[in-house]
């Protein structure tokens, strides 16, 4: 497996902020009321897609996390995007390839499950990306992912 984040990108919006708590390269994130990164928070929840990246600068990789007030880089991908190392949470079911991914709520990403007819139904938000490669559950593991 290769050591970026960012696969495929055309517009590659990239900001930095400071970690809130600790974070790991390619777990998606989401700014808080303090203007700091934090692991994405609502299992499910809507999300505008922000992966933390490498911190290259530093002569980071995929394993190193950033610390709490670490300057976190954060990529937004855009539709199409591809997320080489997203990170998806083992205690999910298996994605099979093609299979949507949300939020799990820690900052990995999980098998997507519809809203019943009895949630309303904001699904066009908690739909983050569709897997390009099959993983089968059990650890937490990367994957590569595809932005819808």
């Amino acid at each position: 497996m290769s050591n970026v984040i960012v696969g495929s990108s055309f517009n590659n919006k990239k900001e930095e902020k400071a970690a809130a708590a600790t974070i790991t390269p390619g777990y998606l994130i989401e700014l808080n009321s303090d203007d700091e990164f934090q692991n994405h928070s609502t299992a499910g929840g809507s999300v505008v897609p922000c992966f933390a990246d490498i911190d290259k600068w530093q002569g980071n990789d995929l394993d190193d996390d950033y610390s709490a007030g670490d300057l976190v880089a954060g990529w937004y991908p855009g539709s199409g995007d591809v997320v080489e190392n997203a990170m998806f949470d083992g205690a999910s079911a298996d994605l099979a390839i093609g299979s949507f991914v949300q939020s799990n709520g820690f900052g990995l990403l999980t098998l997507y499950e519809p809203a019943t007819s009895a949630e309303p139904v904001v699904q066009d938000c908690q739909i983050v990306g569709f897997a390009l490669e099959a993983v089968v559950s059990g650890a937490d593991t990367r994957f590569k992912l595809q932005i819808v």
